[in-house]
């Protein structure tokens, strides 16, 4: 099966990009207000999936700070993108 690719000189978009880095920061924020909500809580609480995983290795904030930088990642790459757009 043949994928098709982008040209050398077409990127992705730039605000793809950076909108997927405001997205996970949101998501970051998101994150740290509910897991200090259900710390507050007490009891026992099963995270899942990847952020279960980050949780497992880190903490709360293991956890955040993995999303806050892939967060910033991405919106570093997407203001470079824009940068080698623009003359």
């Amino acid at each position: 099966m043949n994928t098709p690719k982008l040209p050398k000189n077409q990127s992705v978009g730039w605000w793809k990009t950076f909108g997927l880095g405001l997205v996970l920061l949101g998501l970051t924020v998101y994150l740290y207000l509910d897991m200090t909500r259900i710390e507050a809580m007490g009891g026992t609480y099963r995270v899942r999936g990847f952020t279960g995983f980050l949780y497992a290795i880190g903490g709360k904030w293991g956890s955040v700070l993995a999303f806050g930088l892939m967060g910033l990642a991405m919106l570093y790459l997407g203001i470079q993108e824009l940068r080698e757009k623009r003359p």
